[in-house]
């Protein structure tokens, strides 16, 4: 298999599947959807921290966006769930 063509296949099937030619067996191999792709980096915005730069940047507009949009929730949930928050909720009741 080129090494260009390597960004396709699963890296979970490959890591066991290397063989005489060095192809995976066909039962092995797993190709990612764009739309696993896409997944992929909207959840990955969802799970970093604070000040983590976007990785898709620079490669794929659509995935940075989805990225930034997985991003922006995690900081939306931080904001909405932190004690602050809740300080002032708790002062708006008592007005």
């Amino acid at each position: 298999m080129p090494r260009s063509t390597l960004g396709v296949w699963s890296w979970k099937f490959l890591k066991d599947a290397v063989s005489v030619d060095s192809r995976p067996p066909s039962w092995q191999a797993c190709r990612v959807t764009y739309r696993q792709e896409a997944t992929r980096a909207l959840y990955e915005g969802s799970l970093a921290d604070v000040g983590d730069a976007n990785p898709y940047s620079g490669q794929s507009l659509v995935l940075a966006k989805l990225w930034m949009r997985g991003y922006m929730r995690m900081l939306r949930v931080r904001i909405d769930t932190g004690p602050a928050m809740q300080r002032h909720r708790d002062a708006i009741a008592e007005n």
